[in-house]
This record gives C-alpha cells, structure tokens and sequence, in this order.
C-alpha cells in the first residue's frame, strides 16, 4: 500500500511540475508577434511579400527577420513560392504543393479555408486501434500499481526477470504513444492524397471528387442555401481528446434536396463561419480573428492577447 501511494504521489508530482514548466514557457517570442501583427494587418488580403519590404517596414535587420519568417513558414504560417513570400490564411491547412495547385485552380484567388477530408480519423475501426494503443499499456500499469500478480507474472517472464514490472509497464506507455502518433501521421498522410476543400473568396467552394482530382467539384457562392454541421459519436470522443477537431459539414444547394457533405473536415465550425461569410461577402469575422489564429499556428504564446488590439489600417 505505501508503494502505491509512493507511486500515486509520484505521478502528481510529475504532472504539477511538467505543468509549471509548460507555463514557463508560455512567453511570447516578441520578434515573432511583431511580424506576425505587421502580416496579418497589413498583408492579409495580399498576394505575396519580399523579406527586404517586411525588414524595410518593421525597421529590423533581415537577418532577424529571415529567421522569424523560417520559424513561421515551417509552422505553415507563411509559404515561400517563386514570386516570393505569402501569408497563408490561419485556416489553411494544406501541403505547399496542394496550396499551390489550389492558387493555380482558383487564378490566384484569396484562400481562405484549405483542409483534407478526414475520413479514418474518425472511423470506428481507426478510433478503436488508435486507443487501443493508449490504454492497453495504461491499464497493465494500473495493473502493476494496484497488484494484479497475473500481469506482474507476465512481465517478469517477458522481461526474463531483468526488468522491474512497474518500468516495463512504463516503456510499454512510451511505446503506445509513439504508435498513436505513428498511426495518427500515416491517417492524416493518407487522407492528404485524397480528398481536399479550398474556399475562396471569389471562387467559392472547390473540392476533390475523387483521388488524384483536381478540385473538379465546385460550389458558387451564389448557390449556396444552408448550412449545417453535424458531428458523430466518435468525432466527439475525438474532439474531447484529440489535437484537432472534426466534424461533418453539410451544404444545401438552391433547388437540390440532398445536401453536399464533407466529412470529418478540421475545424468545422470556423469553416461553417467562413462559408456562411463568403455566402454573405462579409469577411470581417476572418479578418477580426486574423491575428489570433496566426499566433496560435505559429505556436507564440500567449494565444489571447494580454493587450488590446490594434485595428486594421
């Protein structure tokens, strides 16, 4: 009993002191904030920038400069095409290569929303594997902690007696978590050579109809009826504990009674919010939460502004 508790005690130890480091770091790279504040402000709705105007601008050394725009585009904030550097919108998701077909598709249209249908995230089969992963190792743990002479047993004998059963249950957790991102990766990979949906402004909603497509489907922004957003048992599970939420976007077409869906798409309700912007061409919702979303894919802390923001010039 006194081992469980060393154990038990332990364990919070850890999770309180893992959460004050966590909160150290959660300072603001000022550099960064700064480039990101001048490109959301001023280069929102722009097509491309150099690094000597952003240096000329900010009154900093390109150096300096260069290496916030490195940090930026590996976050996927910013892209570094031919014609130079362009802000790629906070909800835009895509690979460079797939966000340089949609520019191409579109004539260099402002892309608002870019992301992959994620089918398997949310399938049944997927979930149950991916979690399986996760909590067998979790429960032989707990197993270890509270006693259970069979699974002791049983990690004696696989270890040969070399290893205590308590670390082996523990390189077991290490190990199912290095799985789950390992299959949440080949998912994602996967679902990225199928289906993709572009919104943009003028162009409307463009979408692959089937794989290796080139955005063949497309939805006029005058054609739009309604909206909907609709989300499954297993997309909520995955929402509550996942990095990115899903969720199953419905679309009615003027004088069509089946609706057009998107599964499992990231972020549903901020695409919701998009389309039903471009449905009424007013952006400013897009524009108003521009900086904030920027920060947060840059991984700048903190993610809400201390202080006020400064309006749109």
């Amino acid at each position: 009993m006194n081992e469980l508790i060393y154990y038990v005690v332990s364990l919070i130890g850890g999770i309180i002191a893992g959460g004050l480091f966590y909160l150290s770091k959660r300072k603001r790279d000022p550099i960064l904030a700064k480039v990101i504040e001048h490109l959301t402000n001023y280069y929102l709705d722009e097509k491309f920038f150099s690094l000597k105007k952003i240096s000329e601008e900010l009154g900093l050394p390109q150096q300096v400069v260069e290496k916030a725009l490195v940090r930026l585009e590996k976050a996927g904030v910013v892209l570094r095409t031919s014609k130079g550097y362009s802000l790629v919108d906070p909800l835009v998701f895509l690979t460079p290569k797939d966000y340089e077909r949609a520019l191409r598709l579109t004539k260099g249209d402002n892309i608002i929303y870019g992301a992959y249908q994620l089918f398997y995230t949310s399938h049944p089969l997927v979930a149950i594997i991916m979690w399986l992963v996760i909590l067998a190792p979790l429960a032989i743990f707990i197993a270890v902690l509270l006693g259970v002479d069979y699974v002791i047993d049983s990690l004696a004998r696989i270890s040969g007696g070399r290893i205590d059963p308590l670390v082996l249950s523990l390189l077991f957790i290490g190990v199912g978590i290095v799985l789950y991102d390992l299959i949440d990766n080949v998912v994602k990979a996967w679902n990225r050579g199928k289906y993709s949906v572009v919104v943009g402004f003028y162009s409307g909603i463009l979408y692959d109809l089937h794989p290796a497509d080139e955005l063949s489907g497309r939805i006029r922004r005058g054609s739009v009826a309604r909206i909907d957003i609709d989300m499954s048992p297993i997309q909520k599970i995955n929402n509550f504990f996942g990095s990115t939420p899903v969720g199953d976007v419905r679309i009615w077409l003027h004088g069509k009674k089946e609706p057009i869906v998107f599964r499992s798409m990231p972020y549903p309700r901020e695409l919701f919010l998009v389309i039903r912007s471009v449905q009424l061409g007013n952006l400013a919702w897009r524009k108003r939460h521009a900086r904030e979303l920027a920060l947060w894919r840059g991984r700048i802390y903190p993610f809400i502004p201390y202080s006020k923001r400064r309006g749109r010039r």
